[in-house]
């Protein structure tokens, strides 16, 4: 320490004082000697002490404490101190232009400034090569629960090594340590320390760290700035005496000498006085565009100016820095200031590196502080925000500014909503009406942000004559402003992408589009974007596919939903004639006019001023035009629109829901009409689309057939609490039901409708209906006895003994189980018609498509991908049931695009559910029976497979939504008939049987109550019998799943009958089924309690040595071949796949059990196939999974007659070289 760092800092000392006397010295000298004190101090680390401090007496509460190594103490701070005299000595030497003297220069500076610093990387840099060590030797999370049953003895393969948490240990420790070093000051009662109690020479190294970060190098700007975060994080106090530098900077005014002895807690008027008028003159002067400015730059700017623009926005851009600054007023019109002064830079990359610094706000911009800051000042809004107010609403004046400052000073604005009087709240309206009119698409949205936000009635600021303000501009401007209505509906089809452009509405898509925008539109895009994240809708996981589509932006029919309830009859007057005119012509012609027309209707239909008599007219907007083109267009839209439209109806129910129930009675019963009579059945299609729309938004709105009786009536009263559900109003809940109660009704006609998109609806809406109305979770009891009894005087008027819902789907739910099973029973029937139940034990007929052992990912390529691709992504994401933790990733856009070849193989030979033609051009009233196909079948036997194929897809789209809870006793009862159409030999059926393959691989991840288990237990248990093989062999997969699943659940009498299921099939008679069998049996020992696993070695071990007893030939054991029936053939094979079950369970372990096991299954190696394959095989896989250890270890434990039998055996002789 003496020799590297207190002599090198004397001699950097004296080097320093002999330059200042005109002395010469190399500068690989003072970088050696900068070198020396950068190695001795990175030793040293937070053992060297800190600076000395102000001499002050300690504050009260408790300071952090180091243990250990960290605490180690060498001599006094004084060494510290010398150190940074000397840097600070040897700044004032190094050139400016030795940008790598400066470099070593500002690292040994940033050093010694943040003590841990050392302690803090070197935690970090460890602790990802520790997490990548964590990956590779902690045990998976059941491997953990099965551990337990092995107490006493038990002995698990892999644990959780010693070293790697003491290593954990040691690296939290240091990361604490570090944490300590750097809050020295702090303790319990003063967490940040005042200035006054910053060591003098922690001062002087950050003044001459400001400094240099406005140099003119980028490197050494960089290093200098993040010296400064870390400092400013260190010592709050900081941030305000060094704040006046780089908005000056910025601002293009003369620098000031930071401030660091008075310590102050907001920006000096003086300060913000004259960064406004910066501003001003900025403004004033900013008539050329940003490209003239950077081709014909003045001689007066030079690199000096540009690298203080960019040094002065990174230290800005500071996350301690934005934090303070958004907590006091002057600070924040100051910064707001500086910001729009710095149009008077005209270099490009000083532009850019403001433009950055608007980014970052606009990132980490949560709400308007104005609001945090009235409230803190009890009410009133601060004088420098009102005052930057003014000037502001100046410079973005029509023609004052070129229109990317205007932008930025748009977006600043937002920075500073709500308006503090009328007069401001006046001219903020006309600016935003006037940006929503603009062509410019950034102008637009953020003109469509700050209107929503002035629009809005719940706030307690928009009251009073501010909100009188706010409406009497919106109805000036459409009383007067000609064409307001079409220019609105213009701007609005021009935010919608055009048809066939890319966009499939992920959140990867959408990344990818928000990393190519510029930085304009991203700090646009994230300024909305905060302002609409607390007004998100739906409310549900997923969006719906019109707004994946970006066919339907709520945004936009919020804004007309707004107006209108500002001022309903100009909007309504403005409105009429632009969407009338839209939507006369075809909706095909101008697909972005129709969703900006679709929006427009959406939002007046939202809004409760529609359904009100408007004055002087003697109608209300609704009787008069709304509800002609409402019902027109609905008719009129084309299939692929049908989306935007329902999620325009959609929208409408939600708002209507809590403001006008019976307005939304009154869209609910436009929806549910039926089609004219000879419509084509793709009318059918699009009202099953408008009809699951709005069932989905019910459900949301926790509108359920559930009665006052509800046991969850704690859940409930809480989550009113929390969510929108207590303002909807009794009539709301009983229009909602009303209108469940006619879908309900009519769903059941429709089961037996032909057609493959028609089926995919119907299934659909069912799936929704029935988990609204089985859900759990309703609106409040005394809501719900409200509404029960307004459905019991409606229902008495109808003459319906049955009025509540719930009685009603009990009813639902039995008819689709009748039919699933009717038509399981008939394509059964025709299935053994054609010969397909015939099976032998070594030959089968090849399946048509996937197998049941195949994994998930090619049963649902296969079977998801008999519906067609605008099918498949039209089901919606999520319901009002919780959604289950199943992970089905194998349902992504990708899995059904690589399932279309088989689809179309499948379409080939036909379907009996539904063609094509019928499905999209035949008649609703036309006749069933008439399918073509390869035989034509009876009208009643259709009608059977069209409610199988309805069942299956009920299944699909029951799980596929997040209904499995709800839905989980239905499911449970058509488990039995989906595993008797998993493999359908008829070839007009293969579509069919890969729905149903489909539903069973979705059904097999839902985490079942203990209440359904012994159904379905029994339900597997009858499955070992049924026939076709492929239904057996279905059973089994799902019992994989079952119980490693739900083992916990399980009673032991429950546990056993499952294992007992396993072991019976080994013997089955189809040799796949016995091999899967074996499989699974191998998976089940691994959670078996040591005594069964025992019993059941020996059980098998015993049959084995009655079936194949040994025989001494000489020096080996063999077994001659033994000749028997079919059923000895596989019950002497199931003996020994139980054998080979036992030796999966230990890939890489040789336990003490397994040569027995071995030398029994080497027995029976004599014995014709295909027990001598499973022989082989089996000892194949040994040799093959036991590294050369293992082996040892098991030929140690044999006899050399015995281990030359198994080497036989399991690596048999060959003659070819």
């Amino acid at each position: 320490m003496q020799t590297f760092l207190v002599g090198a800092a004397s001699q950097l000392q004296e080097i320093s004082q002999g330059s200042a006397q005109g002395g010469k010295y190399p500068k690989e000298t003072i970088q050696g000697l900068l070198i020396q004190i950068e190695g001795a101090h990175h030793g040293l680390r937070s053992a060297l002490p800190d600076f000395t401090s102000a001499n002050l007496p300690n504050p009260t509460g408790q300071k952090l404490a180091l243990v250990g190594s960290a605490a180690l103490g060498t001599d006094g701070p004084e060494i510290r101190d010398a150190t940074a005299k000397s840097l600070i000595a040897a700044a004032g030497f190094i050139g400016a232009n030795d940008y790598e003297t400066l470099g070593i220069l500002l690292r040994v500076m940033s050093g010694m400034l943040n003590r841990g610093a050392h302690e803090f990387q070197e935690a970090m840099d460890s602790f990802s090569s520790w997490k990548s060590d964590q990956d590779v030797a902690f045990d998976p999370p059941l491997a953990a629960l099965l551990f337990d049953q092995y107490q006493g003895g038990g002995k698990w393969g892999r644990r959780r090594p010693r070293w790697l948490m003491v290593e954990r240990t040691y690296l939290h420790s240091l990361w604490r340590a570090s944490q300590a070093a750097h809050k020295r000051q702090a303790t319990s009662e003063h967490p940040s320390a005042p200035l006054d109690r910053i060591p003098p020479m922690h001062k002087a190294l950050v003044q001459q760290l400001l400094q240099f970060s406005l140099h003119s190098y980028k490197g050494v700007r960089d290093t200098a700035v993040l010296a400064l975060e870390s400092c400013m994080k260190q010592y709050p106090a900081y941030i305000m005496q060094l704040l006046p530098v780089p908005l000056a900077a910025l601002a293009k005014l003369p620098i000031p000498q930071a401030d660091l002895t008075n310590q102050v807690h907001d920006l000096a008027p003086e300060v913000v006085d004259s960064l406004r008028g910066a501003m001003r003159q900025a403004a004033s002067s900013s008539t050329v565009t940003t490209s003239a400015k950077a081709d014909d730059a003045s001689a007066a700017e030079t690199a000096k100016e540009d690298s203080v623009a960019q040094g002065a926005a990174a230290l800005l851009r500071a996350q301690s820095l934005f934090r303070a600054v958004s907590r006091q007023p002057s600070a924040l019109a100051g910064l707001v200031a500086a910001l729009m002064a710095g149009s008077q830079y005209n270099s490009p990359k000083a532009q850019q590196a403001i433009l950055d610094c608007y980014l970052m706000f606009a990132l980490r911009f949560i709400r308007p502080p104005q609001l945090a800051l009235a409230q803190a000042s009890g009410g009133q809004y601060p004088d420098p925000i009102q005052k930057l107010f003014t000037d502001l609403l100046h410079v973005v004046g029509p023609g004052q500014m070129h229109w990317r400052y205007s932008l930025r000073a748009d977006a600043v604005l937002l920075f500073l909503l709500p308006p503090t009087d009328a007069q401001s709240a006046s001219l903020l309206t006309q600016h935003y009406l006037r940006l929503v009119l603009s062509q410019l698409l950034s102008q637009r949205s953020l003109g469509l942000t700050g209107l929503l936000y002035l629009l809005r009635q719940d706030d307690d600021w928009a009251q009073g004559s501010i909100k009188e303000a706010v409406k009497g501009e919106v109805v000036k401007a459409l009383e007067t402003q000609a064409g307001f209505g079409s220019a609105l509906l213009e701007q609005m089809s021009h935010a919608h992408p055009q048809p066939g452009s890319a966009n499939d509405g992920s959140v990867q898509s959408q990344m990818q589009k928000f990393m190519s925008m510029s930085r304009d539109d991203m700090v646009v895009n994230s300024l909305s974007a905060s302002f609409d994240k607390m007004r998100e809708w739906p409310f549900c996981v997923g969006s719906p596919e019109g707004i994946k589509d970006q066919a339907f932006l709520p945004r936009q029919a919020r804004l007309v939903l707004a107006l209108a309830e500002t001022a309903p009859e100009a909007v309504a007057r403005a409105l009429q004639g632009p969407v009338q005119e839209a939507l006369q012509h075809g909706q095909d012609e101008d697909r972005v006019r129709t969703c900006a027309a679709a929006e427009a209707l959406s939002g007046l239909l939202a809004s409760r001023t529609a359904f009100e008599v408007l004055p002087g007219s003697g109608d209300s907007a609704w009787d008069s035009w709304l509800k002609g083109a409402f019902q027109s267009a609905l008719a009129a839209a084309p299939l692929d629109m049908a989306e935007a439209w329902a999620t325009a109806v959609r929208f409408a129910v939600n708002a209507l829901a809590y403001t006008n129930p019976a307005g939304m009675h009154a869209v609910l019963q436009v929806v549910i009409q039926q089609p004219p009579q000879g419509a084509p059945s793709s009318a059918m299609v699009k009202r099953l689309k408008y009809i699951g729309q709005c069932l989905e938004e019910l459900s949301s709105l926790a509108i359920t057939g559930t009665d006052d009786t509800n046991p969850a009536a704690a859940y409930t009263a809480l989550s009113d609490q929390i969510t929108l559900r207590a303002v909807v109003s009794p009539e709301a809940v009983w229009a909602g039901r009303r209108f469940q109660q006619q879908v309900l009704e009519e769903l059941p006609g429709l089961m037996v409708r032909p057609g493959e998109a028609l089926r995919h609806h119907l299934a659909w809406c069912g799936a929704i209906l029935c988990d609204s109305l089985l859900w759990q979770a309703p609106c409040s009891p005394a809501l719900g006895q409200e509404a029960n009894a307004m459905e019991m005087e409606g229902a008495a008027a109808s003459g319906n003994s049955k009025p509540l819902l719930r009685s009603h789907v009990g009813d639902y739910c039995n008819v689709i189980i009748e039919g699933m099973k009717a038509g399981a029973t008939a394509v059964a029937s025709d299935s053994t018609d054609r010969g397909s139940g015939s099976s032998t034990l070594t030959a089968s007929t090849a399946p048509t498509g996937p197998t049941p052992m195949d994994s998930d990912q090619a049963i649902l390529n296969s079977a998801l991908g008999t519906s067609r691709a605008t099918n498949l992504e039209s089901a919606p994401q999520g319901s009002a049931a919780a959604n289950q933790a199943n992970g089905l990733k194998a349902e992504s856009d990708s899995v059904m695009e690589e399932a279309s070849t088989i689809a179309q193989n499948a379409h080939q030979n036909g379907d009996v559910l539904g063609q094509e033609d019928s499905e999209m051009t035949g008649s609703c009233g036309a006749n069933e029976s008439g399918v073509t196909g390869p035989s034509r079948r009876d009208f009643k036997h259709e009608e059977e497979v069209a409610q199988l194929g309805f069942a299956v897809q009920f299944v699909v789209q029951g799980l596929r939504n997040g209904a499995g809870p709800s839905l989980m006793p239905l499911l449970v009862r058509l488990l039995p008939y989906l595993l008797k159409t998993q493999e359908l030999q008829t070839p007009e059926l293969q579509p069919l049987s890969m729905e149903s393959k489909a539903a069973l691989a979705l059904l097999k991840y839902l985490p079942l109550t203990p209440q359904v288990i012994p159904q379905v237990i029994e339900t597997l248990s009858t499955s070992s019998h049924i026939e076709p093989w492929a239904a057996r062999a279905a059973g089994l997969v799902f019992a994989q799943y079952f119980w490693f699943r739900h083992c916990f659940l399980l009673t032991t009498q429950q546990g056993e009958a499952v294992q007992q299921l396993v072991v019976s099939m080994l013997s089955d008679k189809k040799l796949e089924v016995q091999d899967l069998a074996a499989a699974s049996l191998s998976g089940l020992l691994k959670g078996t309690t040591p005594a069964q696993f025992e019993q059941l070695r020996q059980h098998f071990l015993q049959k084995v040595d009655h079936m194949f007893p040994a025989k001494q030939r000489g020096k080996r054991l063999s077994l001659p071949p033994q000749k028997g029936s079919a059923s000895s053939v596989n019950e002497r094979h199931a003996a020994l796949l139980g054998l080979r079950a036992f030796v999966l369970t230990s890939p890489y372990d040789v336990p003490a059990w397994l040569t027995d096991v071995l030398m029994a299954l080497a027995r029976a190696a004599a014995e014709p196939a295909p027990i001598k394959k499973t022989v082989r095989n089996t000892l194949g896989e040994f040799r093959r999974t036991h590294e050369e250890a293992g082996l040892a270890e098991v030929k140690r434990l044999l006899t050399s007659d015995q281990w030359d039998a198994i080497q036989d055996v399991s690596s048999p002789a060959t003659y070819f070289v």
